[in-house]
């Protein structure tokens, strides 16, 4: 037979359970009015992302909404490009510390189209920056010469060439290849910076050159295990050490299912998929001289310019 206090106990638990399941219930019909209203969710996540830069990069009010105002600049690029396209898309979303994201409900035709998507942002982002620095060279307020140089560096950062990057999705429609090349300066960036958000990225990366290009052979997950488990440990967080225990064991089980396909790295897609994927990276040469062009020709701009804008602010640090 229950006591007293048994049963004041589970009259709490009850109360609390039902308290729950109130606020998740209310919390999916707040989510559900707030997705269904056009521009709403962009709005409330912008205002998210503004408080949460502010407070936590000691940015002040009018560096953190100049901030996030680039990064819409910077989206907004990509969703012009997909309605000219015919591409269905959702307006941009904003993560704290993720920066921004749009969702195409459809993939481009063809990879021109998704490379004309992909640059669409930084070359809209840079002429966000570019009048910041319009605006600084106008007043002399640092403010905006912070702004134009973290502009900068945002789109270049984005050109690095390998998806889910920009440049990886631009330089994907000239050789996939090349996603090596920019998995390998990610993975870089990420130790000498000790960024586990770069990191994170150089997973994601991997999975995309597994999915879209050639099988990833298992000693390389091995291999990204081991890295991130020591990113983890020389962290000195036990937050980030948990964070990338997690990824690692994501890791150790791509690893695992490679070992028992044998490991190969010879592609696996059915013929069926291989031919869709060949029609889809099927790019006429001309186009992909245009689109090379186009993309070291906006880096090397951004690069000059991003050494311009440090100079600069060196100079105004020193007076």
């Amino acid at each position: 037979m229950a006591t007293q206090s048994e049963k004041k106990s589970s009259g709490t638990l009850s109360k609390l359970g039902a308290a729950l399941a109130f606020i998740v219930a209310k919390g999916k019909a707040l989510l559900a009015v707030i997705f269904k209203v056009k521009g709403l969710a962009t709005v409330l996540s912008m205002l998210l992302s503004i408080f949460v830069y502010w407070k936590t990069w000691h940015l002040g009010l009018a560096g953190a909404v100049g901030f996030v105002l680039l990064l819409l600049v910077h989206e907004y690029g990509h969703v012009i490009a997909l309605k000219r396209l015919g591409v269905p898309a959702s307006a941009p979303m904003f993560i704290p510390f993720l920066g921004a994201v749009i969702g195409m409900k459809a993939m481009p035709k063809n990879a021109k189209d998704e490379a004309f998507m992909a640059i669409s942002g930084p070359i809209l982002g840079s002429i966000g920056a570019l009048a910041c620095f319009g605006i600084y060279a106008l007043t002399h307020q640092h403010l905006w010469l912070w702004l134009a140089s973290t502009g900068f560096l945002l789109n270049l950062f984005n050109l690095i060439p390998v998806s889910p990057l920009d440049g990886g999705r631009v330089i994907g429609a000239v050789w996939r290849g090349f996603w090596y090349v920019g998995l390998a300066a990610l993975a870089g960036l990420a130790v000498y910076e000790k960024s586990l958000f770069m990191w994170y990225i150089a997973i994601i990366a991997l999975l995309e050159i597994d999915s879209r290009y050639k099988r990833v052979p298992a000693i390389v997950y091995l291999a990204g295990a081991v890295g991130t488990v020591l990113f983890g440990v020389f962290s000195h967080s036990i937050l980030l050490f948990i964070l990338t225990a997690l990824f690692a064991a994501f890791l150790v089980w791509q690893f695992k299912s490679r070992l028992e396909d044998g490991g190969r790295s010879e592609r696996f897609m059915s013929e069926e998929k291989k031919e869709e994927q060949a029609r889809y990276f099927q790019v006429t040469p001309v186009a992909r001289f245009v689109i090379t062009a186009t993309y070291l020709g906006l880096a090397g701009v951004l690069a000059a310019l991003l050494y311009w804008t440090a100079i600069l602010s060196s100079h105004v640090a020193i007076g």
